[in-house]
């Protein structure tokens, strides 16, 4: 098998107070003898389609529900780590989450 390309997912995650980028490469292989494409299977996404990992989700729900924050709260407070997420966003998780 000869490798002949790679695609990369990234997932935004969060540490409190910290947040961060998972990246998984997913391998694309191929056999030169049989003409046959192989791909490792990528991990299913908590928001399908989304950049958001399920510790983030997590966070961002518990904020909401838990700490009583509400999304208006938590966007000036994600931004001031550098990362905007506007309220319209972190709603559209918690409902698909």
């Amino acid at each position: 098998m000869q490798r002949i390309g790679e695609d990369v997912s990234e997932k935004l995650d969060i540490v409190p107070a910290k947040f961060f980028v998972h990246r998984h490469i997913y391998g694309k292989w191929a056999c030169r003898c049989c003409q046959v494409l192989r791909q490792e299977p990528a991990e299913p996404d908590v928001v399908d389609g989304g950049i958001p990992a399920a510790g983030l989700v997590a966070h961002t729900l518990i904020s909401r529900f838990v700490d009583h924050l509400p999304y208006y709260r938590q966007e000036p407070i994600n931004a001031r780590s550098g990362v905007h997420t506007p309220r319209s966003t972190l709603a559209s998780w918690g409902g698909a989450g």
